[in-house]
């Protein structure tokens, strides 16, 4: 939804995002926003030239868990891009270059994961590890999937019910030269308390992809 105001400010929230819109007519009469993510955004009326949305690819947007465009939703996030997940690992690998510094690729926040993958395939040769199978994998007619950061691989889990299996994956944050952050459940529904191991170490691999709605 696109909210034009006559002081030049454009609010934009996907529609997806939004929980509710409320009027209220205390003086002066204002609308609230409320979303998703718990943020409030409140314009007074007389501020607002026009308002107006659209609805991307016919409004059906999935929800966790669905199928969808080549793996299993796990995540929505409220700027309209959302995570999906292959609906099997891609096997047992290293993280790869123990004892290299892969400079950039320690980044842990959810969007970060692409450009964490680029960097470990730039910066690292070895051929068949975590970050070069999911760099090179096609799956469901995609072929952009790639190595989860540690945030990413901890929504995914969560968002897919893995803490209950007592196993580890990795992420495609480094830690430091010799050890990378790994994920997984305690076999309890909780997160495991080991979140770092060696890069020659072998640990599961399942690529993610973003996607928009």
């Amino acid at each position: 939804m696109n909210v034009y105001q006559n002081n030049g400010v454009l609010l934009q929230v996907p529609v997806s995002a939004i929980d509710s819109v409320t009027l209220s007519t205390t003086p002066p009469p204002s609308m609230s926003i409320y979303q998703t993510g718990g943020s409030v955004s409140t314009i007074v009326l007389a501020n607002i030239d026009s308002i107006t949305y659209t609805v991307v690819g016919g409004g059906n947007v999935p929800s966790i868990g669905d199928i969808y465009q080549g793996g299993i939703v796990f995540y929505l996030g409220g700027s309209g891009v959302g995570l999906i997940a292959a609906e099997e690992d891609q096997g047992t690998y290293s993280w790869g270059c123990q004892g290299t510094n892969i400079v950039g690729a320690d980044a842990t926040i959810i969007g970060s994961g692409l450009q964490n993958t680029i960097l470990i395939e730039d910066g690292c040769p070895e051929f068949g590890t975590a970050a070069d199978i999911c760099s090179n994998l096609t799956l469901g007619g995609y072929s952009d999937w790639y190595l989860p950061s540690y945030d990413e691989l901890i929504a995914m889990l969560n968002g897919l019910g893995m803490l209950w299996t007592n196993a580890g994956w990795w992420s495609s944050t480094q830690y430091d030269s010799d050890q990378a952050r790994v994920a997984g459940g305690n076999g309890c529904g909780s997160l495991a308390a080991q979140n770092r191991m060696y890069k020659g170490s072998g640990a599961r691999v399942r690529a993610i992809r973003a996607f928009n709605y």
